[in-house]
Formats: structure tokens, C-alpha cells, sequence
């Protein structure tokens, strides 16, 4: 909902007035409606306002209630009538009416750096305590807010956007080896404190950051502990409880009356549609409700549009549909590179902005389905397998019952993949791309990162992909390109599925047969959706865009792809161009984070190098 950016001068100097009006303007895309900035001394705190709930109509950003004590935050608070509860007990008086910033400043004042543990939602946020001469900053659970600092020289720089704390004289434009590595393997770091700028560190998501007495400490102040299953409960108690859960994270996140939805036809996102419509409608009488659904039809056949359009005459909200399909992978790759504070590897990023721009045309609200087959969606064996290994045989016996009474069939057990494994079969992963430069894999030990990778299996015994999910780096790495700083858009992301209280809940349930192809939610849609959404069958896309264009010979952004000299120390050029003219689908795949690097390292190169050190170009070509 804002840009925030902040400067400390450890060393007592005053902070330059010139500068910190610039880094406060370089967010005026993410805040049009105000940029402020406040300084005194050695402290000097920027704000760039954008409105998107009831509450902010009144919000005014740095804010302050003694002049001593002062916050930025980009913030959207869940559960704000406990919190409010909460304050009051502690004898702090805040009216729901206010904006999300003053119930976080409230709870600073109340309960200081243990603030975090009574705040739920997405926020990112700096407060200057003037009385003690401390910088305190925190981020969200999962990280849907970014957060970046750096410590350079005397100066302590932190916002939620990389742009602005580049414009510092003293950051220098050195990228991190590692994070490269990373990126050209996973596609984003493994190590989520971490961006490509070296000087320029990520708060980790559930960190806090203080800074006391010229020391930086960061701290974890949440994790994601193992839920302990419930196994007292009537079905429909499971069901009505999810309900409640899941129609009050639909409602945190709207506060507004105009909304747009990112939808499929898929039964996520068209249950918070449905929602998101019931709830406004109940408080507000009316609504501007919109679902928003890229399809393909242009490359192959796509049903989404069929069922999209289905659940949008029958709940009566209208639907735009893109047609994602006339986006060459890669399009305008180094035009929409240079807009984006690190690379995306999004090879359809240029169909992404176009649907962004549309909705950002309807509204500044966007609710998400992300991520439904995380949370909602498990294996059956696992969980059927610990029953059995630990004799739960009346646990089990039910488990089996429930899933072959709701799915009408008897649950997937894994008998292939158990023969499979006792006969010593086993997985490939020596699959190391060639390509990479081997003194810069040997520098950073690249080859045993990639085998933890391989290898890893998330340890859980009977949730191993929602945990696995939850509890990778890529989770808030997915959020964060939603984020303003991506999109270059006053539009903001909302993900109901991501809310705390409901995924806790969620790995509470126990996945047979409440998880598997999201029962939970097709029991708590009844009557909500149309049967043609609530029974469909949980599908795939029906074809994958990209090899459907490489299929087509549409394979322009390879052949004109150009490496700049930059990405020389990283990659091996020539095995590059000898895989792209073996056309193998699956080592195309491991390329796309290496074209959007060398599309971002093309767009950045003014930035981020001499010019002479760029002249040397390559053309990789493909016939």
C-alpha cells in the first residue's frame, strides 16, 4: 500500500535533505498520492501514500503521536478487531476506523520490539524510537512485504524497495556471485537474505531488525512450527471452522468495495470470488467486483475460459479474459528487465504487466488464489502410510472410509511408487547444467548445492508438500514479484490463502480426506459455487505455453539472445549454443533463469558496470 525508505547516519552526521527527497521521490509509483519526508538529525524517514482500504482515507505517513517516536510501514492488518482488543487491555484506545499503521505504532508502544507477536497480516515497517535511539524493523510471516537494508560505511539505508537505496553514493553496483548462482540454478536464492546487489541485504521473512548503539541484529521472531493434528472433530466441524477461517481472510483483505480478482477457472480463486462478492454485498450493499483470467486459446485448447466464464455468468460478476497466448516468450525481454529491481526468469512477464495494467484500470486490489495447491492440496500416502507404521489402525480404518465416502473412490496409496523403491530404482538428479563456468561452480560449491536441492525430501510425515512449500525460499519469492516494486504499478496483491490463522489450521486438519484434491474447500462451497466449478476435477493446464511456442518453431527470444560480457565469468557460451541447437525441451527449460539474467544484465548494464566493460557481446543463435 506504500513505499517507505530510511536513512541513519550512525555517526551523528545530518542527513543530506537532497538525498533522501530523491529516494522518498524514486517510490512515487508505488505511493501517487503523497510522498513525504521526515528528517531530524541523523534520522530521516520517507513515505510514499498509496490508498487501498476505508481506513487509510485519513492516513498521513511519517507518522508520529509525541514527536518522538516515529514509523513508516507499508502494512495491511489481519484481525484487527482482537488486536484492538488486545490494545485496549493494555489501556491503548484505537478506533477500527483508523488506518493499519496507527494500530501497528499503538502496539510498538505497547509491547515495544515484542510488537511482531501480536501482529498478523502483510506489513513491512520502520519505527525510530527517539527516547531509546533505536531503529526497529520488522516483516511479515511469509514475506508478502519486502524489506531491504544495507550498512555501508556509517549510514544504515532500509525500505521495501532496492531502487531507492541504490541512489546512495556509497552502495556500489557489485553483484552477489551467489545469488547468481543461485538464481541460474533455482531461478531465485536459496538463501533469502540475499539480492543481486552484494551491499544490498533482504530482511527474511518473520525477521525483525534493530539497530542500538552503531549494532545491527537481526532476529527470526516466528517460525512455522508442526501443527498437531486434530482428530476430535465431526466433519462438519472441520468444515464450518474452515469456513469462518476462510471468509474472514477474504474479508481482512477486501476494506474496500472495488476489487479485482486474479481467476481461473480452478476452484481457489473462484471461491474467494464468490467470497469476496458475498461479503461485500452483506456490507456494503453493492460492489465492483471483477474476475480477471489469462487464457491460451490462441495456442491450444484451454478450458479455462469455458469455466471462468461459467462462474462469472452464474455469480454474476463480469470477467476479462487476455489471451496470454499472443505473448512470444521473452517479448520486449530487456525493456520490461530494466523496470525490475532484480531478474524475474518469468518468461511470459510481458502478458503478466499487460494483465496487471488492466487491472490496475478496474481498481488497486487485487485477491489472489496463491497458493491453494500448497495449502489445500496433499498426498494421500504419506499420512496413510503413518497410520499404518504406527498402528493407528482405527485412525486409519476412518481415514480410508471418509475418502472413499466424499471422493467416491479408494485413496492413492503409492503401491508403484513402493514397488518402485524396493526394487532400487531411483531418482536422476545428476543433471548439473553444463553450461555454468566450473571455476565459478567450484568457487562457490554450486555442484553440492544443487545435490541438496536434488535431494532434499521435506522430513514431514504426512504433510511433506505443504511444509515443503511453506517452508522453501521460493514461497516469498513468488510474492514479492506481485509486488509494486515488479510491477511498477499502485496495485496491490492479496493473497487469502497466505493468511496465518488459516494455514495453521489448515496442516491441523488431517489430510485424509480433508486435503486431498481440496475436499475441505468443495465441502465449504456447497451452495456457494456452481457444481460445473465445485466438482471439477483439479486439472493442470491443459498444455505448457512455452514448449507449445518451441513446438511451433517460435523460439525467436533463443535465437536472438544476446549475452553480455558481464554474464561471461558465470556461463559457458559455447555449450550454451550447443544446447539451444540440440532443441531439447527439458535443457531449454534449465535456460529461461540465464535469458531473463542476461536480459536484466543487458538493461542494467549502465548501472552497474564501465562502459567497457560491456562491448563484447555474444549471440548464442539457433537454427
Amino acid at each position: 500500500m506504500s513505499g517507505i525508505v530510511g536513512l541513519y547516519n550512525l555517526h551523528g552526521a545530518p542527513i543530506p535533505q537532497w538525498l533522501l527527497r530523491r529516494m522518498a521521490d524514486a517510490l512515487a509509483f508505488r505511493g501517487p498520492d503523497a510522498q513525504t519526508v521526515w528528517s531530524q538529525d541523523f534520522i530521516g524517514l520517507g513515505h510514499a501514500l498509496l490508498r487501498t482500504t476505508d481506513e487509510a482515507a485519513s492516513e498521513q505517513q511519517p507518522l508520529s503521536f509525541d514527536g518522538k517516536v516515529w514509523i513508516i510501514a507499508d502494512a495491511r492488518l489481519d484481525g484487527r478487531a482482537e488486536l484492538q482488543r488486545k490494545l485496549a487491555a493494555h489501556g491503548s484506545e484505537v478506533a477500527l476506523a483508523r488506518p493499519d499503521v496507527e494500530f501497528v505504532l499503538h502496539a510498538y508502544l505497547a509491547w515495544g520490539e515484542r510488537c511482531v507477536d501480536h501482529l498478523l497480516g502483510d506489513f513491512a515497517f520502520a519505527i525510530w524510537d527517539g527516547k531509546e535511539q533505536t531503529l526497529f524493523c520488522a516483516r511479515d510471516h511469509f514475506g508478502v512485504k519486502p524489506f531491504y537494508y544495507a550498512h555501508v560505511g556509517k549510514t544504515i539505508l532500509f525500505g521495501n524497495t532496492l531502487a531507492p537505496l541504490r541512489l546512495h553514493p556509497a552502495v556500489s553496483e557489485r553483484l552477489d556471485d551467489l545469488f547468481i548462482g543461485d538464481f541460474l540454478l533455482f531461478g531465485g536464492p536459496q538463501d533469502t537474505s540475499r539480492t543481486i546487489f552484494a551491499d544490498l541485504r533482504r530482511l527474511p521473512p518473520a525477521h525483525t531488525l534493530t539497530v542500538r548503539g552503531g549494532r545491527t541484529v537481526e532476529k527470526c521472531y516466528w517460525q512455522l512450527a508442526e501443527q498437531e493434528l486434530r482428530h476430535d472433530c465431526r466433519a462438519t466441524e472441520y468444515v464450518e471452522q474452515f469456513q469462518h477461517l476462510f471468509r474472514q481472510a477474504v474479508a481482512d483483505r477486501l476494506r474496500t468495495n472495488r476489487v479485482a480478482v486474479w481467476m481461473s477457472g480452478g476452484l481457489d480463486s473462484t471461491a474467494i470470488a464468490a467470497t469476496a462478492k458475498q461479503l461485500l454485498t452483506e456490507t456494503n450493499g453493492s460492489c465492483e467486483l471483477r474476475g480477471f483470467t489469462t487464457v491460451y486459446s490462441t495456442l491450444f485448447a484451454d478450458p479455462e475460459e469455458y469455466y471462468a466464464g461459467a462462474f462469472g455468468r452464474a455469480a454474476s460478476i463480469p470477467v476479462s479474459f487476455q489471451q496470454a497466448g499472443t505473448y512470444a516468450p521473452f517479448s520486449q525481454g530487456s525493456e520490461l528487465e530494466a523496470h525490475h529491481p532484480e531478474p524475474s526468469g518469468e518468461p511470459f512477464l510481458a502478458a503478466f504487466l499487460a494483465q496487471a495494467q488492466e487491472m490496475q484500470q478496474h481498481g488497486r486490489v487485487v485477491l489472489t488464489g496463491l497458493d491453494g495447491d500448497s495449502v489445500l492440496n496433499e498426498w494421500s500416502r504419506p499420512y496413510l502410510k503413518t497410520l499404518f507404521q504406527t498402528q493407528q489402525w482405527g485412525r486409519l480404518l476412518r481415514a480410508i472410509g471418509q475418502h472413499i465416502w466424499y471422493k467416491r473412490e479408494i485413496p492413492q496409496v503409492g503401491f508403484r511408487y513402493w514397488l518402485r523403491n524396493a526394487v532400487g530404482a531411483q531418482d536422476q538428479t545428476d543433471d548439473f547444467p553444463t553450461w555454468i563456468e566450473p571455476s565459478f561452480a567450484e568457487r562457490y560449491d554450486l555442484h553440492e548445492r544443487w545435490a541438496q536441492f536434488s535431494q532434499e525430501r521435506c522430513a514431514h510425515s504426512f504433510r511433506p508438500h505443504a511444509y515443503g512449500t511453506l517452508r522453501s525460499p521460493h514461497w516469498p519469492r513468488v510474492f514479492e514479484t506481485h509486488d509494486e516494486a515488479f510491477t511498477r504499478l499502485p496495485l496491490e496483491f492479496r493473497h487469502p490463502l497466505a493468511d496465518v490463522r488459516l494455514i495453521k489450521f489448515l496442516l491441523a486438519v488431517p489430510p485424509v480426506p480433508w486435503m486431498s484434491e481440496k475436499e475441505i474447500l468443495r465441502q465449504a462451497m456447497h451452495g456457494v459455487l456452481p457444481e460445473i466449478i465445485r466438482r471439477r476435477p483439479k486439472t493442470a493446464l491443459a498444455a505448457d505455453p512455452l514448449l507449445t511456442h518451441w513446438q511451433r518453431g517460435e523460439v525467436n527470444w533463443l535465437r536472438t539472445l544476446q549475452l553480455p560480457a558481464l554474464i561471461t565469468p558465470y556461463v559457458r557460451p559455447k555449450q550454451i549454443a550447443h544446447i539451444a541447437q540440440q532443441s531439447e525441451a527439458a535443457q531449454l527449460w534449465q535456460l529461461l533463469p540465464l535469458i531473463s539474467l542476461a536480459h536484466w544484465l543487458r538493461s542494467a548494464t549502465g548501472a552497474i558496470s564501465k562502459p567497457s566493460e560491456v562491448t563484447n557481446e555474444l549471440t548464442i543463435g539457433c537454427r
